[in-house]
């Protein structure tokens, strides 16, 4: 399974004549659904509204193999092109590292280290820090588990995409379902935030990188459409916001904290001020963010 013809590949190698073949299709389904979730997983804790899904391409002869191609909109950047590949391998590291998933606090371990591994991996394509989310860990790992308990022991399950072919350990176990997990709260905001710009856009509506002086929350939001104070930006009417100056907005978004984790979701700018720093202010001010 070394094809380089962009689909995602997935195979189970199954014995010859064997009984209860139903349990291979059902098998297939958790390995699909739980790639695909963690795909949606690794986009959406740099992109909170990125969405992304497989589309069947079609079954393939050789044992039992699922060709499937990734759907993605609103993402960009070399991010969307090496998605699959970063899903597979880390699919393939949690069920060597992790063989048998028992505790909530576990899923927590490799959902914050899963993130510290996708920053490093977006180091110069996203300031925005990246957030998995535990209790969507926990139910990808369960999936992973069910697949593996309708397999025989010398069956085996490969993952492949670009010539990448991996494994995944048939020997994995979770017993951590969604619901034993933190539940994520949503706590809405509507009001006035004071942000220090950490990525503009200067041209389109593609969201701007911001971190509160006030919380020290970093998030990315949108322009309302009714609001003119980007037009007037984007068309040279006010200076470039620069280090020097301070936005104080009226910003609405979603908060959501899982834990003593969080991620701010469709952050939505009604209004802007810009207001210029003066010396001891803006070193106050960086002291704050670092």
């Amino acid at each position: 399974m070394t094809n380089d013809d962009g689909f995602v590949r997935i195979r189970i190698n199954n014995q010859k004549d064997r009984d209860n073949i139903h349990e291979l299709f059902t098998a297939m389904g958790c390995y699909i659904n739980a790639v695909e979730e963690f795909n949606r997983l690794v986009i959406n804790s740099v992109d909170a509204d990125a969405t992304f899904h497989y589309k069947l391409n079609g079954v393939e002869d050789g044992s039992i193999i699922s060709k499937v191609t990734s759907v993605f909109n609103y993402i960009g950047g070399h991010f969307t092109n090496m998605v699959d590949s970063v899903a597979l391998n880390e699919v393939s590291a949690l069920t060597d590292t992790e063989i048998e998933i028992t505790k909530p606090h576990e899923v927590y371990v490799l959902a914050k280290r899963l993130s510290e591994k996708i920053a490093e991996l977006l180091v110069s394509d996203q300031l925005v820090k990246p957030y998995i989310d535990p209790v969507k860990l926990a139910k990808i790992l369960m999936l992973i588990s069910n697949g593996n308990e309708y397999l025989f022991e010398d069956e085996t399950v490969e993952l492949g995409n670009y010539g990448n072919v991996i494994s995944i350990n048939t020997k994995f176990r979770s017993t951590v379902p969604a619901s034993k997990m933190t539940l994520t709260k949503k706590i809405p905001y509507k009001g006035t935030d004071k942000v220090k710009v950490i990525r503009p856009c200067n041209f389109g509506t593609s969201k701007w990188d911001l971190k509160s002086i006030v919380t020290g929350d970093s998030y990315s939001a949108n322009f309302d459409k009714d609001c003119d104070w980007l037009i007037q930006y984007q068309n040279g009417e006010f200076s470039t916001v620069t280090a020097r100056h301070t936005l104080i907005i009226s910003v609405e978004y979603e908060k959501y904290v899982t834990g003593k984790d969080f991620i701010i979701k469709n952050a939505i700018i009604k209004n802007v001020k810009v207001i210029e720093d003066d010396e001891c202010e803006q070193i106050a001010v960086f002291e704050n963010l670092e």
